[in-house]
Formats: structure tokens, sequence, C-alpha cells
């Protein structure tokens, strides 16, 4: 028999939100549910802190205490709005990765302070890139487009949590996903996942979800067996292997759904709402 979660962590983008990157209700309405029972929602994403702060119905939710951005490098109170465990980029090797790869037609996301900085040349390429409409509305919204180069982006950051690079759809952006790829590995502990076939999340090597996920659990004291863990794509791998019970959305991509515990229905379906209406037992109308 399944375990009753004692809390639970959910990535955003086409896992919770729907494909448009909308709230789905009945979705908020299992919050609601986790609230009542005092079970712990921890939305767990790609996104910087203003990326959960852009649905405010979420982020100010009862059940959400905690969050996880920038794929796991930083943990947020969400009462207070501070971090509370970090493995970051920082300054050095941000600004030793950008060296290698500004001349690059890409994007280079500074994820910093709980925003995303970009240079503004850069966010103004984006609409070109051919990623899908509602992407990149999101990453146009979410990103702060300033007129100072990423050095200096980097200088004026208390913390450098990530970087987010973007390149063109499709073999257009072959050659410097290519770059882009030897860049991470050549500089010191860092390494990249992905949520999208044209972006790289370029983290710390001990960052993930997954790691994350347990540090949390052990702050809150609750073991890890009694967690669930919800995704759909590769930087979410880490957190559906280091759950109590791994689920991926039937709309995820074939490597986490070979980690997984249990497939749920899609994203549109609001697949979260109705695994986790099995396991607290909810009777389904």
């Amino acid at each position: 028999m399944l375990r009753r979660p004692r809390i639970v962590f959910c990535d955003l983008d086409d896992t919770f939100l729907a494909t448009d990157k909308t709230l789905i209700e009945r979705n908020m309405e299992m919050l609601d549910e986790l609230a009542r029972r005092g079970i712990p929602f921890v939305p767990c994403t790609g996104r910087g802190l203003n990326g959960v702060l852009y649905h405010e119905e979420l982020a100010s939710h009862p059940a959400v205490r905690y969050a996880i951005t920038s794929s796991g490098s930083v943990v947020y109170d969400m009462a207070e709005r501070t971090p509370i465990h970090a493995n970051v980029v920082g300054h050095e090797r941000a600004l030793e990765l950008y060296e290698r790869v500004r001349d690059l037609d890409a994007t280079f996301d500074v994820f910093a302070d709980g925003l995303v900085y970009a240079e503004r040349f850069r966010y103004e390429r984006l609409p070109g890139y051919g990623i899908e409409a509602p992407m990149t509305a999101h990453m146009l919204r979410s990103r702060t487009p300033v007129d100072i180069s990423v050095p200096e982006i980097i200088s004026k950051a208390a913390m450098v949590e990530r970087i987010g690079l973007y390149t063109h759809m499709g073999p257009e952006g072959d050659a410097a996903r290519s770059r882009a790829y030897d860049a991470v590995a050549s500089v010191s502990d860092l390494r990249w996942t992905s949520a999208h076939p044209a972006g790289m999340e370029i983290v710390d090597e001990r960052c993930s979800k997954g790691e994350a996920l347990t540090w949390l659990c052990g702050h809150l004291g609750i073991d890890v067996e009694d967690s669930v863990g919800f995704g759909d794509s590769g930087n979410d791998l880490e957190m559906i292997e280091a759950a109590g019970l791994g689920v991926v959305m039937a709309n995820g991509m074939e490597e986490p759904k070979r980690a997984a515990d249990m497939i749920a229905p899609a994203n549109d379906e609001a697949g979260v709402a109705v695994v986790l209406g099995e396991l607290l037992g909810i009777p389904t109308a």
C-alpha cells in the first residue's frame, strides 16, 4: 500500500501548471486540502523566486511554506522570502563561464537574488529563437532586461544562483549548444541540466532538486520516504529518484518516466490533483 505523504514536492511548468503556464483550478483545490491536513506543498522549479511569486495565489497559499528555486540552487522560506539553504554557482564561476560563451548567439540569464537578469540585446533575441509561444512569453516576463554587461550584473549580485542559456531551437542551435556543453564541462564543479530542448540550466555540481528535497525533509524532521515528488523533465530526475514516491506526468520526458514509481495523468488533466487524491483517500466525484 502506498504511504500517505507528509510533504509534497512539485515542479511547476508542465507539471502543476497548465501547458499555457496558468494555474489549474483542480490542483489549487487540492492545495486547500493539503493545508487543511497540515501537509506542506513545496514548488520545485527551475524558475527564480520571482517566477514563483508571479503566481501570487500559489505563492501565498497556506500550504506553501517553502519553495525550491533555480533548479534546486536555493530553498526559500516563503513567509520571510529569505534563503535557508543554497548550493549556488557564485560570482567567479559565473564570470568564467561567461567569458567562454560570450560570443555565442544565446541567452546568458543570470539568476541572482530571486530575480533573473539579461543583457538587453540578448533579451531582445529571444522571440526569434523558435521557442514555443507560452515558453517565450514566460521567459520574457520573468527576465529583467538591463543595459549593463553580464560582468556588471554579476558584480552587483549578492548571490548568483544559476545561469540559464537558451539557443535557437533545432539544428540551427546545435553548434552553440555543443560549445556551451563543452564550456560548462571546462569550469570546475559546474554541471548542466535541462527542462527544454533549447535550454541549459547551469548549476553547482552539488545542486539538484533531489538534494534540496532531501535537505528540506531533514530540516523539517520528515522521513524522505514520506515525501512525494512530481515532475516531467530532466531537471526533475534527481527529485523523482530521491522522493519516497516519484511521480512523472504522462506528458513528461522518457528519462524521468523510467525512474518514476508512478505515471500521473497529464498536467492539463490536473494529474497532480488526481494522484494526490488517490494517495489521501479522497473519493473522486
